[in-house]
C-alpha cells in the first residue's frame, strides 16, 4: 500500500531563467563621407553597395508564410506567395493575413511593372546619357530660345548634309555657317592653305617606372578587394536571414562611411552593420522585437553541485558495512534522492 502512495514522484533538475535583453545605446547620427578609392575593407564593401545599388537587382530574399493551404482537389500542398520586395517591412510581415487572390493580383501586378521596366531600359538610358549630355549647355538653350531636342535635331540634319550631300549642298552649308558665326578670314585661308594653328600645350614630366609600378600594384589591389567585396555582398544577400538587406542597405552603408561598422573580414563587416542598421530602422526594428517577444525563452540547465565522493551501494557504507537494500518504492526514492543531494 506504501508503495501505490509515492507514484508519480519526479525530480526536475532543470531550472528555466528569463534573461533579460541588454538595451542597446544608439551612435550619434553622423553624415556619411563618400570614400575615393578602396583601399581598406570599409571602403571595399562601401564601393560594393554602390555597384549593387546602380543594378535592378532582383527582389530580395523574404520569409514565406508558414501556413500552407491545400488545394481542396489534389489534395496537395500550394506554396505560398512570396510579398512583393516594394513593400515595407512591416507590411511583407502582414502579407500571410491578405487573402491569395489579392495576392496573386498584387504580384502579377508587380511582375508586368518590371517587365515593362526592362523593355524600356534602352529608352530610359539614353533619355539619361541625353539629358547628362545636354545639362552643361542648357543656359545656350534658353538664351536662344530653343531646346536640347531641337538643337540636336539641327545638328543630326547639318552632318547628314556634309556627310551625304551634293558638293552645291556642302558648300552652301558652309556658306551658311560662315555668315552666321563670321570667323577670322585670315586664320581661313591660312588653314586652306595647308597652314596648321599653332596650339600651346602645358609640358607634362613622364613618370618614373616606379610610379607606374606602384600605381598598377594599387589598380590590381583595388580590383581585387572591389571583386571580394561584391561577392561577399552577393552570398550576404542570399542568406535568408537577412531579408530586409535591401531596406537597411542605405543605413548600412552610411554606417559604414561614418566608421560606425569594425570587422576583421568581409562577412563581419556586413553582418555587423546589417545588426547595427536594424536597431535604427523603425519598421525593422519592431518586427524583430515582436518575433523575440513570440519566441519561448530558452531553457537553461542548472549546473550540479559539487559532491564529495561517497561510496556506492555495492562497495560498502559506512565504517565498510554494505547499505541495506530498499525493502520498497519510497526507501529507494529516499536514498536516491540523499544520494543526488549528498545528505
Amino acid at each position: 500500500m506504501e508503495d501505490q502512495n509515492i507514484e508519480g514522484i519526479e525530480f526536475n533538475e532543470e531550472i528555466t531563467t528569463n534573461v533579460p535583453e541588454v538595451e542597446q545605446i544608439e551612435a550619434p547620427a553622423t553624415e556619411a563621407v563618400e570614400p575615393s578609392e578602396p583601399k581598406t575593407l570599409r571602403d571595399a564593401v562601401s564601393k560594393a553597395f554602390e555597384v549593387n545599388s546602380e543594378k535592378e537587382a532582383p527582389a530580395p530574399v523574404t520569409a514565406p508564410v508558414e501556413a500552407k493551404e491545400v488545394d481542396p482537389i489534389s489534395g496537395r500542398e500550394i506554396e505560398p506567395i512570396r510579398a512583393p520586395s516594394t513593400m515595407t517591412p512591416l507590411l511583407r510581415e502582414k502579407w500571410g493575413t491578405v487573402p491569395r487572390e489579392m495576392q496573386k493580383f498584387w504580384v502579377d501586378r508587380e511582375r508586368d511593372m518590371q517587365t515593362k521596366l526592362q523593355e524600356t531600359s534602352d529608352e530610359r538610358k539614353l533619355a539619361k546619357d541625353f539629358q547628362t549630355v545636354a545639362s552643361p549647355y542648357q543656359d545656350t538653350f534658353r538664351k536662344y530660345g530653343f531646346s536640347a531636342v531641337e538643337h540636336a535635331k539641327d545638328l543630326f540634319s547639318m552632318s547628314h548634309q556634309l556627310h551625304s550631300g551634293t558638293a552645291e549642298q556642302k558648300a552652301q552649308l558652309i556658306h551658311e555657317l560662315i555668315t552666321q558665326f563670321r570667323p577670322d578670314i585670315g586664320v581661313l585661308s591660312h588653314l586652306a592653305s595647308g597652314g596648321q594653328l599653332q596650339a600651346t600645350q602645358p609640358t607634362q614630366s613622364a613618370p618614373s617606372v616606379d610610379e607606374l609600378v606602384r600605381q598598377g600594384i594599387e589598380a590590381r589591389d583595388t580590383e581585387i578587394q572591389s571583386a571580394d567585396a561584391s561577392k561577399a555582398l552577393e552570398s550576404f544577400a542570399s542568406d535568408p536571414r537577412n531579408e530586409y538587406l535591401e531596406d537597411l542597405k542605405p543605413i548600412m552603408k552610411q554606417a559604414i562611411d561614418a566608421g560606425f561598422i569594425e570587422g576583421n573580414n568581409l562577412a563581419e563587416i556586413l553582418r555587423n552593420a546589417y545588426d547595427f542598421a536594424a536597431d535604427r530602422h523603425p519598421e525593422v526594428k519592431q518586427i524583430l522585437a515582436g518575433r523575440a517577444v513570440a519566441m519561448p525563452a530558452p531553457v537553461v540547465k542548472a549546473n550540479k553541485p559539487v559532491q564529495s565522493v561517497k561510496p556506492s551501494l555495492a562497495s560498502g557504507g559506512r565504517g565498510g558495512q554494505t547499505q541495506p537494500r530498499p525493502k520498497s518504492l519510497r526507501e529507494a526514492a529516499e536514498l536516491a534522492w540523499n544520494k543526488h543531494t549528498g545528505e
